[in-house]
């Protein structure tokens, strides 16, 4: 029978749902997904949509099919932070899933998000690199 290698695509970043035998091979006219291990996106995807999974097929004559771009799930990278009046204190520009970053206001600043405070104090927040390369948790600003 006709059988499409998928062994390539399976991975510590991916790996193949579907009806594959041990080597990793789809038989023709069948299908899966190539999913992408949590912490991962699949390279040349649009991050608003935030692809973790693509289908796969066997054709007739062997050609897996559904592959677009490298079709290589890449880790999921959140750029540097920026926020109106505060300074991103991490020492690395790119934050990765699940990754903490730790910001503080400038000086006579409080996060938006934050009462009025009693006496001077330069508050900070955590920002956290979120599956879809955003950060989750933000104060958009910091205010007077």
């Amino acid at each position: 029978p006709v059988k499409c290698n998928a062994s390539h695509l399976v991975s510590d970043a991916s790996y193949v749902v579907g009806e594959l035998d041990a080597e990793n091979l789809m038989l023709m006219n069948t299908s899966g997904l190539l999913m992408c291990r949590e912490g991962f996106w699949l390279d040349g995807s649009s991050p608003d949509l935030c692809h973790t999974n693509t289908t796969l097929s066997c054709s007739v004559d062997g050609v897996l099919e559904g592959l677009s771009g490298s079709a290589v799930c890449v880790p999921v990278v959140c750029g540097a932070f920026v926020a109106e009046n505060a300074t991103d204190l991490s020492a690395s520009t790119d934050t990765l899933y699940e990754d903490d970053k730790m910001v503080t206001c400038n000086t006579g600043y409080r996060p938006s998000v934050l009462p009025a405070p009693r006496c001077e104090v330069e508050p900070g927040f955590n920002v956290t690199c979120s599956r879809c390369g955003r950060y989750e948790q933000v104060p958009t600003t910091c205010q007077r």
